[in-house]
Formats: structure tokens, sequence, C-alpha cells
């Protein structure tokens, strides 16, 4: 006689339940058993029945072999986690490569090589790159070079009061600090200056000055500029400087003293409007607000009414 094939879901009966859990549960533990020992295995067996009731089977030791299992996934787990962030890396490292390739074909262009197979569009793209690249450099350039100047600008007159050429070959410097001027060269000889008949006061002291420099030579020393400052001038540029300060200070506090007298003005302005401004409504209201009003109300036992006798 042949057995049907049992079909796997819930036994509803509970007898029924009960003989299968006992005659399956007895195989399940056969099975481990030969597993063990026909195959020199490791086995671990546990079960709970419907009520609660724990059966096991361990070819060792229930707890070793459950030890061995919790180590084993922590290894694995480990493992595992390494080999993620192996990828990641790898993959990361794939992309930046990608991106150093495009950068360095990138650059290869704006440097005019590998262009040959550009389309017209690419060609388009480089120009405005290179453009926009020109633009912020000259835009940079100019910055530094206002800077520069702007500094310069602001030492002109420490310049003018300290700077003191000295006369060498006479290469550079002129009497004037116009480039056309004449060369200091050209008002001498290799003897003594030429110098015209002074028309001022100041050209006499420029000349008389003059006797006193050694002509210039071929062979001396290239012209040259030296910073000389002595305690005189030195103490009148301070001084300068102090009577700016004190003229910016007292100027401040004049200002402020204006600001401070305008806003008492304000302030005395935005203080008398209220009261000043009152309507006649306002005043009517505030003396009827204060006004005591007397009724006739009488509080406590009516008074006794008289009669009127009517007369026929």
């Amino acid at each position: 006689m042949v057995r049907g094939k049992t079909e796997i879901k819930r036994i509803e009966n509970a007898t029924s339940r009960q003989v299968t859990f006992s005659k399956r549960r007895n195989g399940l533990l056969k099975k481990a058993f030969e597993l063990s020992v026909l195959c020199d295995a490791e086995v671990g067996l546990i079960i709970f029945s419907p009520r609660s009731k724990l059966y096991e089977f361990s070819s060792s030791s229930i707890a070793k072999t459950i030890e061995r299992y919790q180590k084993r996934v922590k290894e694995t787990g480990i493992n595992h986690t390494r080999d993620n962030n192996s990828q990641q890396a790898r993959d990361e490292t794939y992309g930046l490569t990608k991106k150093i390739e495009q950068l360095e074909i990138s650059k290869r262009k704006l440097l005019g090589k590998g262009i040959v197979a550009c389309s017209i569009e690419e060609l388009q793209q480089l120009e405005n790159q290179l453009e926009r690249g020109l633009s912020r450099i000259r835009a940079k350039k100019n910055k530094a070079t206002s800077s520069t100047w702007r500094s310069l600008l602001s030492l002109r007159d420490l310049a003018t009061r300290f700077l003191r050429p000295k006369l060498g070959n006479d290469q550079l410097l002129s009497f004037w600090h116009d480039h056309w001027t004449p060369l200091v060269s050209d008002a001498c000889d290799n003897i003594d200056w030429l110098l015209r008949g002074a028309r001022s006061l100041a050209a006499e002291e420029l000349q008389t000055y003059l006797t006193t420099i050694p002509l210039p030579t071929i062979t001396s020393s290239t012209d040259h500029y030296v910073w000389e400052v002595n305690g005189d001038e030195l103490y009148q540029l301070l001084r300068e400087e102090i009577e700016k300060l004190k003229e910016e200070e007292g100027n401040l506090i004049k200002e402020n003293k204006e600001l401070k007298e305008k806003w008492r003005g304000m302030r005395a302005i935005v203080g008398a409007s209220p009261s000043s401004t009152l309507s006649s409504a306002e005043v009517n209201t505030d003396s009827v607000d204060n006004m005591e009003v007397e009724t006739g109300l009488f509080i406590g036992p009516p008074e006794p009414r008289q009669s009127k006798k009517l007369h026929p």
C-alpha cells in the first residue's frame, strides 16, 4: 500500500500534532547522531517543544559548539566589512583615476595639444574658458598693480623730503623730475660747471649748491639715491603728524557736539508734540472722567405714601 504525500502545514488536532512532534524529533536526533559519527562532524541540535520543553544533542558539548558558532559569525562579519571597505576604496580609486584622466585631457587641450579631433563646439568652449581665465588674471594683476601704485603714492611726500640723490657717473640723474630734462653732466665739462646767470633766488641757490658737488666722471660709481633723515627733520615730521591728528580730533569733537545738539532738539520736539496737540474731545473726555454725577437714587425702605382724599 502506497503512503500518500503529507501536506506541510500546521496540524490542527492537538493529539496528532504531539505524536508527529515526538516521531520527527526522534528521527531528527537520530540523523544528527549518524551525521556526527559517519562524517566526523561537530553537530549541535537544540529543540523546544510547543510546551517549551528543551531537547538537545551535541557531538561534543553544546556550550562549546555555540561558542564556536558565535566566534565564526563574528569573524565572518569582520571579513565581510573588510571586503566592503576594500570594494569601496577600489571604487573611489577608479573614480579618481577617471577624473585625473579627464583633467589631463582638458589641460592638454587648453595648451593647444590634441585638438585635431575636437569639434567646433568643443573649440568654442575652450576659447571661452581661456578668455575667462585671462580676464581673471588681468583683473588680479591690475588690482595688485593699483595697490602697489597707491602705496608708492602714499610715500611720495616722504620721498620728496628725505630721498637724496648721490651723483656718480651721471647716467641717471637730471636737474628736474621729468625724464626729458637734460642730465646733470650737460651743465659741466671736465673742468668746471657751465652755469648761466641766475634769474631767480632759487636758481642762485641751486648754482651755489652745485659748486659744492664734485663733477661727475666716468670712473665714478653709478648714480643712486639714499635716505637721509636728521634729528630736526624727523622732529618736524612728527610735529606735523601730531598737528594733523589734533586737527582731526577737533573736527570729530565738533561734529559730535553738533550731533548731540541736533538729537536734543529732536527729542524736545517729540516730547512736546503730544501735549500740545490734544484735541478738545480728549479734554472733554478727561473732564467727564473726573466729574462726579449726583443722582436721585435712595437706598433704604421706601417712605410711606399719603393717600389723597377725593372730594365729591
